[in-house]
C-alpha cells in the first residue's frame, strides 16, 4: 500500500522519473523492482476479486455487479445486499438467513435494518454518504445517520420473503426476504448540486462548458460515483483506465500509469479527469474545428466511441 500511495503521488503532482539513460544503474534496478511490486499487487487484488466473487456466489447462488446506473454492495458477512439504481429512484436491499427455526424472518429483517445503516454511512470507496438527503421520513424529513434507527421502524414492515427456500452453492438451504424503497423524487438534483462545484472549478481550469460537464456526467452516470461499466469504465465520468485515464496522465502528468479504481472513484478526480479528457480532444483530434458548436458535437460523440 505504501508503493501504491508513493506512485499515486508522483502521478497526482506530476512528478517525473528521470529515464533509465540519466540514472545510475542501482536506481534502473530499483525502478525495476518497483514495477515488479506494483505488477504483483494487480495480480494480487484480481485473485482477492476472484475468491471474493465465488464466496458471494456459495451463498447467492450468483455474484451481481455494479453498473453505470446501478451500485451493488454486500454486507461483510456477505449475508446482506443493495442494490442503488441512481437512474430510477429505487433502493432494493435483500437478505438471506439459514431456514432453522421460527425466528428467521426476524433474523433476515435484522440484516436488512443493518444495510439500511450500511448503506447511510461513508464506508464505501468514495469515503462519503452517497445517498445524502435522498431518503425520507414519512414526515418528509430527510434520513440521516442519527435517525436511522426511526427510519428502519417505518420500513421494515414492507420486507416480504421472496424466496422461501433454496440451497446455495456451498449446500446451505437459505431464506431470501426483500425491501424495496423509494429515493425521494428529487434525488438526482440532490446529487448534482453535491458534485456541481467540482465541476464549476475544473470548467474554468479547462475551458469545458459546466453545462457540457454536468450532462456528461448526467448521462454517463445519473450521478452515481460508484457507476462502474463492463468496458470497465468508472465513476461519474465513466472513465476507462486505459483509454481516457492513461491518455490524461500522460498529457498532464507525463506518466504511462493507468489510474486505479480507488482513484476514479473519488468524484473530483474523476471530474477532472473528464474534463480534462474533453480538453485533451478539443485540443488535439478537434483543433481544426472553427466552428465551437461543431466541436462540441465531435467531443460528446467521441468521449462515447473514442476520437478515432
Amino acid at each position: 500500500m505504501r508503493l501504491k500511495a508513493l506512485l499515486m503521488a508522483f502521478i497526482i503532482l506530476g512528478i517525473v522519473i528521470p529515464s533509465s539513460s540519466t540514472v545510475s544503474q542501482p536506481f534502473e534496478d530499483y525502478l525495476k523492482d518497483q514495477e515488479r511490486l506494483l505488477n504483483q499487487f494487480v495480480e494480487d487484488d484480481e485473485r482477492a476479486f476472484e475468491k471474493y466473487k465465488a464466496d458471494v456466489e456459495k451463498k447467492w447462488n450468483e455474484y451481481i455487479s455494479s453498473t453505470p446506473e446501478e451500485w451493488v454492495s454486500y454486507a461483510d458477512d456477505l449475508e446482506g445486499m443493495s442494490r442503488v439504481n441512481f437512474e430510477d429512484g429505487i433502493i432494493i436491499i435483500e437478505a438471506i438467513v439459514e431456514t432453522h427455526s421460527p425466528g428467521d424472518m426476524n433474523e433476515a429483517k435484522a440484516k436488512v435494518a443493518k444495510q439500511i445503516e450500511n448503506l447511510l454511512s461513508d464506508d464505501n470507496a468514495t469515503g462519503s454518504n452517497l445517498i445524502a438527503g435522498q431518503l425520507r421520513l414519512v414526515d418528509g424529513t430527510p434520513v440521516t445517520p442519527d435517525n436511522v434507527n426511526r427510519y428502519t421502524g417505518e420500513v421494515l414492515p414492507e420486507t416480504k420473503e421472496t424466496v422461501s427456500h433454496y440451497e446455495g452453492k456451498d449446500g446451505v438451504g437459505r431464506m431470501k426476504v426483500q425491501l424495496e424503497i423509494l429515493m425521494a423524487p428529487d434525488h438526482i438534483r440532490q446529487r448534482a448540486r453535491e458534485y456541481l462545484p467540482m465541476a464549476q472549478e475544473h470548467s474554468v481550469m479547462y475551458n469545458i462548458d459546466v453545462s457540457l460537464i454536468m450532462a456528461m456526467i448526467e448521462t454517463e452516470s445519473t450521478f452515481n460515483p460508484m457507476a462502474k461499466s463492463s468496458a470497465p469504465a468508472y465513476g461519474l465520468m465513466q472513465i476507462v483506465p486505459r483509454y481516457a485515464g492513461l491518455e490524461v496522465n500522460r498529457r498532464l502528468f507525463n506518466s504511462d500509469e493507468k489510474p486505479k479504481p480507488s482513484f476514479l472513484y473519488q468524484p473530483d478526480n474523476n471530474i477532472h479527469f473528464g474534463t480534462a479528457y474533453l480538453s485533451s480532444m478539443r485540443a488535439r483530434q478537434f483543433r481544426n474545428i472553427m466552428d465551437e458548436q461543431s466541436a462540441m458535437y465531435m467531443m460528446i460523440a467521441a468521449y462515447n466511441t473514442g476520437p478515432s
